[in-house]
């Protein structure tokens, strides 16, 4: 992904979870290219008042089918024993 398609992307993502009442400025709530096991990074983590993920979010260019990542970012809610 080059640079700028990625933050064309993180722009509308953050706006997207701004809409949705997450403050993206506050970073115990959104973490950003979160540090998993095995030194992958998670593009965001939303997290609950007591630390715990909630969700993983992945950034991708708008050309790439969201299903083709769902594994990803599956994988990393996994390893942060994120609920179903």
């Amino acid at each position: 992904m080059t640079s700028t398609n990625e933050a064309f992307s993180r722009v509308n993502i953050d706006a997207q979870l701004k809409d949705q009442g997450w403050d993206v400025l506050n970073p115990n709530a959104v973490r950003f290219e979160y540090v998993l096991p095995g030194r992958t990074k998670a593009d965001y983590v939303l997290c609950d008042r007591h630390d715990r993920a909630l969700a993983v979010v992945e950034a991708k260019k708008a050309a790439i089918n969201p299903t083709e990542t769902e594994a990803q970012a599956k994988a990393y809610a996994e390893l942060l024993k994120v609920r179903a």
